[in-house]
């Protein structure tokens, strides 16, 4: 079961929100996971070639690359702790009142913005483990039950995610920082403005100039 948070003044338990996307391509666009996934998985591969010398006890081993980082995530939607945050908790930042709502946000970015481009990247937080820009690389949805009009009232939804990344990545960065990309603090630092998330994401993908993150080791968060 996803994880939630303590009761608010005896009523039901409420979900702490800590797991969330944004779209990269726009800051203010974002989506919390309602209710924290109760898993996390993720894979990264190291891409070796192999020689086989004649008369050889052993293959040799030639190192060729490492993957993307793969991340499957499975996430739990339910109406009546949507219904529940919009009405019953002050301050709440959603924009979502529907359960299908937050589903075609998902569904969204497995398709271009316009003809001949290609789907937004999305940035993906997940707190003291992994800040990464990620592409949408698969969605199954699942519903789960449906109120008496037939609108969904939850589901599971199946996320395949991986990694776009910003430039090498070395053996000390990784043993450092580990799963995160940019070394700030503040998600409104991490974000910026729209233009600066658009740039950022030209350079990910090769076609911006150079980030502007500073140095690794002075920007480092622990």
């Amino acid at each position: 079961m996803p994880s939630v948070g303590p009761s608010l003044n005896g009523l039901n338990p409420w979900p702490l929100q800590r797991v969330y996307f944004v779209n990269a391509y726009d800051a203010d666009d974002r989506l919390d996971a309602l209710l924290n996934p109760s898993e996390l998985a993720y894979n990264v591969q190291v891409l070796t070639g192999k020689l086989a010398p004649v008369g050889w006890s052993h293959p040799v081993k030639m190192y060729g690359g490492t993957s993307e980082i793969t991340i499957p995530l499975k996430l739990y939607f339910s109406q009546f702790y949507l219904s529940y945050i919009n009405t019953a908790i002050t301050g709440s930042v959603t924009r979502f009142n529907t359960v299908q709502s937050m589903i075609d946000w998902l569904m969204a970015f497995a398709y271009p913005t316009e003809v001949g481009g290609a789907p937004p990247p999305l940035y993906f937080f997940w707190p003291e483990v992994m800040d990464l820009t990620v592409t949408l690389d698969s969605i199954h949805v699942s519903a789960t039950s449906f109120n008496q009009n037939m609108a969904i009232k939850t589901a599971d939804v199946d996320l395949q995610l991986s990694t776009l990344k910003r430039g090498f990545k070395n053996h000390a960065d990784v043993r450092d920082f580990g799963l995160t990309q940019f070394w700030r603090e503040s998600p409104n630092d991490l974000i910026g403005n729209t233009s600066q998330a658009r740039d950022e994401i030209d350079t990910i993908i090769g076609t911006g100039t150079k980030l502007n993150l500073g140095n690794s080791k002075k920007r480092g968060r622990r």
